[in-house]
């Protein structure tokens, strides 16, 4: 690499931009975080953020070494992106995750810890309490070392930073995988800042730009489309925990009124929980005027919902040509396809019989399905819809896989060799462009559009977070003794654009005559709270030996929701167990 390259690939990284951004936005605050989603707890300025960052580095560096993997088990707080800023410049691989709570165990957590095998867990020392007695409970999580990272001294004058580079690893992006084979997304430092690269184009975003998010930090989109894409504009980010904002949804909108953001968003569900728990009295006090970029994405996008959204808070400032529909996954660093920040959202209704065929057939507005367009391809990437058969490019009006290519495309899964060859190192046949990833995920361009229709990987999606069915059955085979094992499916059905989790459980031969299912599918649905952070919709109970399985023995789930929707499935009892809206995951 000559020397002009080399210059450029080191200057591809979170380090470099930290001291851009710490010399020239020096007194500019980075960071505001509201306690409760209400008061200012904390704010810090760039030259501020730096220091603590380079300090930390400095500890990190004396105590691990480079390449090691930490958890960062902090809830949302300013800490959270000092230990992940200073992870990424000590050439440290962050873990970003969700914290334990009290002392129960965290299986998720725990998954991961036997995946990445982290050196140490980084956390703030108020917190410290409440998380010893869940590492104490693992044993994946009990031999971590444990550092506070709140109390550590100034950085030494004149540190030098490691030998890092573009392609240097900056941290593992964990998806919702299996509980035996969670999957880290390897996101190199180049990654990421293409990435922000192109978020930015897509929001036309500038440093003068105000971003308001109450999403997790641990999650892609708040990290990354959030957290980071303000700090790589010189930005000013005002966060809150997401439990604030799930307990009171008026905060959101307040937060924006108050700061003046021009950049705000989350998943569909978000919105819906707007219109539905914000009295017409609370909205009066809002100013919406400055929200140029509501973003929705991670999640189905509901016609209905913008529509609703936007003319629910039109008489206070909401335009709904801020609406930002956008497509993205932790596999592609994040952002894919995004919306044009000066147009309405795009809509297109389809035949519902050929939409399940993988044929796109209009209709008149209002008749068939109302699919939302994901905006276009983001710039610096190729898009190509491919028959996920075949492997061939799908002809205009059919539906196919979407493959994405670019720089921002993350290495792999962490050491998943074999499926790191099938997912990232894909190619169209007949064509020499590639590699692609292939995303699972099924849609079709019309005019440069993207459409979403469907997908084809086997995960339920709940309010913009990724479940694997295996995660929610494992936890219901042991919720209770009256269940046989391996006798559970869990699986998504689509009602009126809104996934509903479906459980299926089969109780035990033992069991049938004492059976008090009522209690029996309150403990199913406890359990899977607890540790999946899910509500399960709807279970039912079925008769032993039942359940749809293949020859060698796996469950059939595609076969068990097809029987749930014929209603054929052999129930204990003929009453679904339905369960109210969620309105926590914090």
């Amino acid at each position: 690499m000559h020397s002009d390259s080399n210059h450029e690939a080191r200057a591809a990284t979170l380090l470099y931009l930290l001291r851009e951004r710490a010399a020239q936005l020096a007194g500019k605050t980075a960071y505001t975080f509201l306690e409760d989603g209400e008061e200012i707890g904390e704010s810090i300025t760039y030259a501020q953020f730096a220091d603590r960052v380079l300090a930390l580095a400095v500890s990190l560096r004396g105590q691990l070494v480079a390449g090691d993997r930490v958890l960062l088990l902090y809830p949302a707080c300013i800490d959270y992106m000092v230990a992940f800023f200073a992870c990424s410049c000590a050439g440290i691989v962050a873990v970003p995750v969700f914290p334990p709570r009290g002392g129960k165990r965290n299986l998720r957590l725990e998954a991961i810890a036997r995946d990445c095998k982290p050196r140490a867990a980084l956390l703030s020392s108020r917190k410290l309490l409440h998380v010893d007695a869940a590492m104490a409970a693992s044993p994946e999580l009990a031999q971590l070392q444990v550092i506070c990272t709140d109390s550590v001294p100034a950085a030494a004058a004149g540190w030098v930073g490691p030998d890092i580079n573009s392609d240097t690893l900056a941290f593992l992006q964990y998806t919702s995988g299996s509980t035996g084979l969670p999957k880290g997304v390897m996101v190199s430092h180049g990654n990421v800042l293409h990435n922000e690269h192109m978020i930015g184009a897509c929001f036309e975003s500038d440093s003068d730009t105000t971003t308001v998010t109450w999403l997790p930090i641990y999650h892609d989109m708040g990290l990354i489309g959030n957290m980071l894409q303000s700090f790589w504009l010189g930005g000013h980010c005002v966060f809150m925990a997401p439990v604030a904002f799930l307990q009171r949804p008026i905060r959101w909108l307040r937060a924006i009124t108050r700061f003046g953001a021009r950049v705000s968003g989350g998943p569909n569900f978000s919105y819906d929980l707007c219109v539905d728990r914000i009295a017409a009295v609370d909205r009066q006090q809002l100013d919406l005027s400055s929200w140029e970029v509501a973003f929705n994405g991670a999640e189905p996008i509901r016609h209905a919902t913008l529509e609703r959204f936007a003319a629910t808070f039109a008489p206070h400032g909401f335009s709904k040509r801020a609406f930002h529909p956008c497509y993205g996954m932790a596999e592609s660093t994040l952002i894919a396809s995004g919306g044009d920040a000066k147009e309405q959202p795009t809509y297109k209704w389809v035949d519902k019989t050929q939409l399940t065929q993988r044929r796109i057939v209009e209709t008149q507005p209002g008749i068939g399905q109302a699919l939302v367009s994901s905006g276009r391809t983001a710039p610096g990437q190729l898009m190509r819809i491919v028959d996920p058969a075949t492997q061939l490019p799908c002809q205009p009006g059919t539906v196919g896989e979407i493959w994405l290519a670019g720089p921002h495309i993350a290495r792999g899964y962490w050491e998943r060799p074999q499926i790191n060859t099938e997912i990232f190192n894909a190619h169209v046949i007949g064509s020499n462009e590639g590699p692609f990833l292939r995303t699972g995920d099924l849609g079709f361009l019309d005019r440069e559009h993207l459409y979403i229709a469907g997908r084809s990987k086997d995960v339920i999606i709940v309010r913009g977070a990724n479940h694997y069915p295996q995660d929610i059955e494992a936890s219901v085979e042991v919720a209770d003794p009256a269940l046989n094992p391996a006798g559970v499916a869990a699986f998504g059905v689509i009602d009126d654009g809104i996934e509903q989790v479906i459980v299926v459980a089969e109780v035990g031969r033992s069991a049938l005559r004492r059976l008090d299912s009522k209690l029996l599918v309150s403990r199913i649905r406890q359990q899977v709270l607890e540790q999946r952070d899910v509500v399960v919709d709807v279970v039912v109970l079925i008769r032993p030996g039942t359940l749809p399985k293949s020859s060698s023995g796996k469950v059939q789930r595609g076969r068990c929701r097809t029987l749930y929707l014929a209603d054929q499935l052999d129930r204990v009892s003929k009453d679904d167990q339905t369960a109210p809206a969620a309105v926590a995951d914090a």
